[in-house]
């Protein structure tokens, strides 16, 4: 294992998060996974690197339902981490958008996380949902993604997946996995230039969105244009800060580098090495493409018309859809029962005692 790779910690959280550590953990990097149900654990994985949620049964997508259930429990997480791979101070912390697990509790660990250890460098890996998946995932992304922004300035690399870009969204797992594994690991060494391990870290740890790319066709012109159409990343800007790139050992490097500021602007530098197999690429410091929050809204409001629709069609008059709040919709919570022992203001302050300076 590369100095490098030994720095980072995969951390899943949720069951898609969970699922795509699983192959970072498949290629021999240190993982941990977090989860509200049992069953969304990958197999064969080392019972020291879980951790369920204290009293939790699944979120059902349910996103407050998985704060709620983790409120208390960010502490032992973060220790359990720390215990566990105490040399770790790069984290990519995973998850789907659309789910409940993931989307309640990436935001809210991330943004303690990044207060509590301000030495350790924190990126995100977050994954779109599928145009034709529910109202309420695109509903979970909406509010999810707007928190991550929100915290951007607390966070480094992110990247953006899709779930738009095939159809098994497991192969998007394996192939991000492999796409960063080809950057961090590289064992690349030329006459024509090299990437050290500073050089690397800088790329994968700068701040900002990153975008990810790896392609065999001898014209450069036209690989590039391929993997771009095919990417796993949602669309982004062409504005990024740093490039890198492991070019096969026919290209020249002038050759290449302006087809690649095309897609993805011209940075302030680029850190280029040589290796004969394959050509990767890596923009990193792109900034929020907003036209994806727009297409997220569009969906969301696409999907309440036709519920509307079909309401009507029913004989279900309901002409304040498009007010209705979508969490209004959702199965309503039991009240708390008048002879409950539950303290709701013990329970306030104690969610707000875990924000308080120490």
């Amino acid at each position: 294992m590369s100095d490098l790779k030994s720095k980072i910690a995969i951390i899943g959280i949720g069951q898609c998060g969970s699922q795509i550590a699983r192959q970072f953990d498949l290629l021999n990097y240190n993982t941990f996974y977090i989860n509200s149900s049992i069953a969304d654990f990958p197999d064969g994985i080392e019972d020291d690197t879980k951790f369920l949620i204290n009293g939790a049964k699944g979120c059902a997508k349910d996103r407050q339902k998985a704060i709620d259930y983790g409120v208390g429990s960010f502490d032992e997480i973060l220790d359990r981490i720390d215990n566990r791979y105490p040399l770790s101070s790069i984290y990519y912390v995973i998850n789907s958008l659309g789910g409940g697990t993931g989307a309640g509790l990436t935001p809210l660990l991330l943004d303690i996380a990044s207060s509590k250890n301000p030495n350790k460098k924190y990126n995100a890996v977050i994954v779109l949902p599928h145009d034709d998946e529910s109202l309420l995932a695109h509903d979970n992304a909406k509010e999810t993604l707007k928190q991550i922004i929100d915290i951007q300035d607390k966070l480094y690399s992110i990247h953006l997946l899709s779930n738009n870009k095939r159809k098994d969204f497991l192969e998007i797992n394996k192939e991000f996995s492999m796409l960063l594994d080809g950057i961090i690991d590289h064992k690349s060494h030329s006459e024509k230039g090299n990437i050290d391990d500073e050089e690397t870290e800088q790329l994968i740890t700068d701040t900002g969105f990153s975008v990810m790319l790896e392609f065999e066709d001898d014209d450069f012109k036209v690989g590039l244009a391929k993997s771009i159409k095919n990417s796993i990343y949602a669309d982004w800007n062409n504005d990024s800060r740093y490039l890198g790139m492991i070019l096969n050992d026919y290209h020249e490097k002038n050759e290449v580098i302006k087809e690649v500021e095309n897609e993805f602007g011209i940075p302030l530098t680029d850190f280029t090495t040589f290796n004969g197999e394959s050509n990767k690429i890596i923009a990193t410091g792109i900034s929020f493409n907003k036209a994806i929050l727009r297409n997220i809204n569009d969906n969301i409001k696409e999907k309440m018309q036709k519920k509307q629709v079909i309401q009507e069609q029913k004989g279900i008059q309901d002409e304040e859809m498009e007010e209705v709040n979508l969490s209004s919709l959702m199965t309503k919570k039991k009240p708390v029962k008048k002879n409950s022992n539950v303290n709701v203001m013990k329970d306030l302050d104690s969610i707000l005692n875990k924000y308080k300076k120490k």
